[in-house]
């Protein structure tokens, strides 16, 4: 039994609480199983965000250059975006550039 101050009435009163309940799982005992490397399900949210950490700068630019396609792709179907060969005065007002030397990386 707990003292409290009651301000109503001006005293200290006594206050009851409830022992503390059971936590009861609603899970049976047969679903607590570990997965199996066997098991085949799309990655848990955090999995994925796990590998997102981890992909590297290449893997990173790849997959935001993947995604820029895709929406090039899809406005292209859309009709939104017209994609056409180069006129002849295009092509002299821009030449096409010069390859670059392919030399060692450099760090």
């Amino acid at each position: 039994m707990l003292w409290c101050y009651c301000e109503r009435a001006g005293a200290l009163s006594s206050v009851r609480f409830s022992p503390p309940t059971q936590r009861i799982s609603l899970r049976s005992s047969r679903s607590r199983r570990r997965r199996k490397e066997t098991d085949v399900d799309a990655p848990s949210p955090s999995r994925r965000r796990i590998e997102a950490i981890l992909k590297t700068s290449r893997e990173r630019a790849e997959e935001k250059r993947q995604e820029k396609l895709d929406l090039v792709r899809e406005q292209v179907e859309s009709g939104s975006l017209v994609i056409r060969k180069m006129t002849k005065d295009e092509r002299r007002k821009y030449p096409p550039k010069p390859d670059q030397p392919k030399g060692p990386a450099k760090r």
